[in-house]
């Protein structure tokens, strides 16, 4: 909508001089002449907010502006100004007279042209609703035409939709009849169900009782449980505690058994010292020997010239008496042969030694102890310790390792033993066993540990069976010890 702005054109060339052209004025003209303008404006801007409400979409009455709403705003405009106690009239009171005829001539003014703004209003806003007639009868056979073409259709449209629901009226007709009688079935089935579910609620609530009191039980045995794993903790940080200290024991054993070692070696230190210092002085004794015998064959020196000039005299008459002495030989040899008997049979071959006891034939060797237990060698190779995972197994002595030594057979008899890596030592013949192996023989003495058992090393049936010189030469050794104690005796 078109607004008309008349009113500033009609109005420009009576809206009061500019600030500019008020110098030189009474200070009251030029106060009356402010106050004018800016009630002139404020009158302006409500004229504009009215045009803008009265020509807002929406407005369809064609009455013209009603009195009383179109001159309110001017006549309360005009009795302002109109007004000697307004607001124009404040600041000092108007004492001059000339003052007041201006103020009279300005409100005159002020009413001519708020008359001459109601009019023209009027007039506006009479083109403006003859205006907005003509396009509401426009606008209504406009949409009369549309509606009756939307209805013409809509209805075509709404008869095939009615055929179309009557049909599918019908078909929900048929389903819902079987639905209905399926529904019927199924509450038959369900009042069923409910009876068999009341039933085994009952029975349900019969059990609870029972279950209860299984509840009851179980929870009193889980309380025993609870009382059981305290106690149980308890034994087990018992079990700790012991279990320290049976390490803390087997570290004690640990270091006992260094401690035993370090004694083996002191005595063994000691007996080498004693062998030394035995050895000392059978050198100082044999020092002395050995000056005695250089004065003895000194001596013997000199008697040796007396019985070197014997000799050569005792030769020259061997020489002259060897041919009388070797025909006198040669005479009774050939009288020897002559009276010579028959030739002997020959010596049986030697028993072998007396069996042992107890001893099966496989065994190479056996270690005979003190109180005389034996343990048997079977093999080449013999692992010997306290555990049972050995060839030999000697049980009983803390001083023995599990792994203690190692005897060993070569392939020409010869035996060797070594120590393996044991605790408290091996020694034979009271010699430590060290890095290498030594020989044995039968009739060695094998101790185990520095206060360990101690053992007789003698050969078994199957050494002897495998190496018969070995035999042989324990036998000549018998019957040369039997001849010499025959002799003795």
């Amino acid at each position: 909508m078109h607004r008309d702005d008349s009113l500033s054109e009609m109005m420009a060339g009576e809206r009061g001089r500019g600030l500019a052209d008020l110098k030189g004025w009474d200070p009251l003209d030029r106060r009356i002449e402010v106050e004018k303008k800016e009630k002139y404006g404020q009158a302006l801007r409500d004229q504009m907010a009215m045009n803008s409400a009265r020509g807002a979409p929406g407005e369809t009455s064609s009455s013209p502006l009603p009195p009383s709403r179109g001159s309110s705003c001017t006549r309360a405009a005009g009795e302002a100004i109109a007004s000697p106690h307004s607001g124009l009239m404040h600041g000092p009171l108007v004492t001059d007279s000339s003052a007041a005829s201006k103020v009279a001539q300005v409100q005159e003014l002020m009413r001519q042209r708020l008359q001459a703004v109601q009019d023209e209003q009027q007039r506006q806003w009479h083109e403006i609703q003859l205006a907005l007639n003509g396009q509401l009868h426009a606008a209504k056979e406009a949409a009369e035409e549309a509606v009756r073409r939307e209805f013409g259709e809509v209805m075509q449209g709404q008869a095939a939709e009615m055929q179309n629901l009557r049909k599918a009226l019908s078909d929900m007709m048929q389903s819902q009849r079987a639905t209905e009688e399926h529904a019927g079935r199924q509450v038959d089935a369900l009042a069923g169900e409910l009876a068999d579910a009341r039933a085994a609620i009952q029975r349900f609530e019969a059990e609870t009782g029972g279950w209860q009191s299984q509840i009851r039980s179980l929870n009193h045995a889980v309380e025993e449980l609870a009382r059981a794993k305290q106690e149980q903790a308890a034994h087990q940080d018992a079990a700790h505690r012991e279990l320290a200290e049976a390490q803390e024991m087997e570290r004690l054993q640990d270091v006992e058994g260094i401690l035993n070692e370090l004694r083996g070696q002191l005595r063994e230190h000691g007996l080498e010292i004693d062998r030394l210092k035995v050895a000392h002085q059978e050198c100082a004794s044999a020092r002395l020997e050995m000056q005695r015998q250089m004065q003895k064959l000194h001596d013997d020196h000199g008697r040796l010239g007396c019985q070197i000039s014997e000799v050569q005299s005792a030769v020259s008459r061997l020489r002259q008496e060897v041919p009388q002495l070797a025909e006198a030989a040669a005479h009774r040899l050939m009288e020897g042969l002559q009276r010579r008997p028959a030739t002997p049979p020959s010596a049986p071959p030697p028993p072998p030694p007396d069996p042992m006891p107890d001893v099966s034939e496989n065994a190479y060797a056996v270690l005979r102890g003190s109180e005389g237990e034996l343990f048997e060698l079977p093999g080449l190779e013999n692992v010997i310790g306290r555990s049972t995972a050995c060839d030999t197994c000697i049980p009983g002595s803390q001083a023995i390792s599990n792994r203690h030594m190692c005897i060993s057979f070569a392939s020409d008899g010869t035996a060797s033993i070594r120590d393996i890596g044991s605790r408290n030592g091996t020694f034979l013949n009271d010699h430590r066993v060290a890095g290498t192996a030594l020989v044995m023989k039968s009739g060695d003495k094998v101790q185990l540990g520095v206060d360990g058992p101690s053992y007789v090393f003698t050969w078994g049936p199957a050494y002897y069976a495998r190496w018969p010189r070995e035999l042989q030469r324990a036998s000549g050794a018998r019957g040369r010890s039997s001849s010499r104690a025959g002799r003795q005796g």
